[in-house]
Protein backbone atom coordinates (compact mmCIF):
# COMPACT_ATOMS: atom_id res chain seq x y z
CA UNK A 1 0.00 0.00 0.00
CA UNK A 2 2.78 2.44 0.84
CA UNK A 3 4.57 1.83 -2.46
CA UNK A 4 1.31 2.35 -4.33
CA UNK A 5 0.76 5.67 -2.52
CA UNK A 6 4.21 6.89 -3.52
CA UNK A 7 3.77 5.76 -7.13
CA UNK A 8 0.33 7.39 -7.30
CA UNK A 9 1.80 10.60 -5.91
CA UNK A 10 4.70 10.49 -8.38
CA UNK A 11 2.29 10.14 -11.30
CA UNK A 12 -0.15 12.75 -9.98
CA UNK A 13 2.53 15.35 -9.30
CA UNK A 14 4.17 14.71 -12.66
CA UNK A 15 0.88 14.99 -14.54
CA UNK A 16 0.06 18.23 -12.72
CA UNK A 17 3.15 19.78 -14.32
CA UNK A 18 1.67 18.88 -17.74
CA UNK A 19 4.67 17.24 -19.43
CA UNK A 20 4.70 17.70 -23.19
CA UNK A 21 6.23 14.34 -24.10
CA UNK A 22 6.49 10.83 -22.79
CA UNK A 23 10.23 11.25 -22.33
CA UNK A 24 9.71 14.37 -20.21
CA UNK A 25 7.09 12.48 -18.19
CA UNK A 26 9.54 9.63 -17.54
CA UNK A 27 12.29 12.02 -16.49
CA UNK A 28 10.03 13.88 -14.05
CA UNK A 29 8.66 10.65 -12.53
CA UNK A 30 12.19 9.34 -12.03
CA UNK A 31 13.23 12.64 -10.45
CA UNK A 32 10.41 12.32 -7.91
CA UNK A 33 11.90 9.43 -5.96
CA UNK A 34 10.80 8.34 -2.51
CA UNK A 35 13.03 10.79 -0.65
CA UNK A 36 11.79 13.70 -2.79
CA UNK A 37 8.17 12.71 -2.09
CA UNK A 38 8.95 12.63 1.65
CA UNK A 39 10.53 16.08 1.48
CA UNK A 40 7.52 17.49 -0.37
CA UNK A 41 5.09 15.91 2.10
CA UNK A 42 7.06 17.30 5.05
CA UNK A 43 7.07 20.79 3.52
CA UNK A 44 3.32 20.61 2.87
CA UNK A 45 2.67 19.33 6.40
CA UNK A 46 4.67 22.20 7.93
CA UNK A 47 2.82 24.71 5.78
CA UNK A 48 -0.51 23.19 6.77
CA UNK A 49 0.38 23.33 10.48
CA UNK A 50 1.26 27.00 10.16
CA UNK A 51 -2.23 27.75 8.88
CA UNK A 52 -4.05 25.86 11.67
CA UNK A 53 -6.14 27.82 14.12
CA UNK A 54 -4.64 28.47 17.58
CA UNK A 55 -7.20 26.23 19.39
CA UNK A 56 -6.25 23.32 17.14
CA UNK A 57 -2.56 23.88 17.83
CA UNK A 58 -3.23 24.09 21.56
CA UNK A 59 -5.21 20.84 21.50
CA UNK A 60 -2.46 19.17 19.50
CA UNK A 61 0.17 20.18 22.05
CA UNK A 62 -2.04 19.08 24.93
CA UNK A 63 -2.62 15.61 23.42
CA UNK A 64 0.94 15.04 22.24
CA UNK A 65 2.36 13.55 25.50
CA UNK A 66 -0.59 11.17 25.81
CA UNK A 67 -0.24 10.02 22.21
CA UNK A 68 3.51 9.53 22.52
CA UNK A 69 2.95 7.39 25.61
CA UNK A 70 0.35 5.33 23.74
CA UNK A 71 2.79 4.77 20.88
CA UNK A 72 5.51 3.77 23.34
CA UNK A 73 3.18 1.28 25.03
CA UNK A 74 2.10 -0.24 21.71
CA UNK A 75 5.71 -0.69 20.63
CA UNK A 76 6.65 -2.20 23.97
CA UNK A 77 3.71 -4.62 23.80
CA UNK A 78 4.72 -5.64 20.30
CA UNK A 79 8.26 -6.35 21.50
CA UNK A 80 6.94 -8.40 24.45
CA UNK A 81 4.67 -10.45 22.18
CA UNK A 82 7.58 -11.33 19.95
CA UNK A 83 7.70 -11.66 16.22
CA UNK A 84 7.75 -14.77 14.06
CA UNK A 85 10.48 -14.92 11.45
CA UNK A 86 10.38 -17.15 8.42
CA UNK A 87 12.97 -19.86 8.25
CA UNK A 88 15.76 -19.27 5.76
CA UNK A 89 17.13 -22.33 4.08
CA UNK A 90 20.86 -23.01 4.40
CA UNK A 91 21.12 -22.52 0.67
CA UNK A 92 20.00 -18.86 0.96
CA UNK A 93 22.24 -17.89 3.87
CA UNK A 94 24.73 -15.30 2.86
CA UNK A 95 26.28 -13.77 5.91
Amino acid sequence: PQVMQVVREQITRTLSSKPTSLELFKNKVNALNYSEILKLRQTERLHQEETLAPPVLELKERLKPELLELIRQQRLNRLCQGTMFRKISSRRRQG
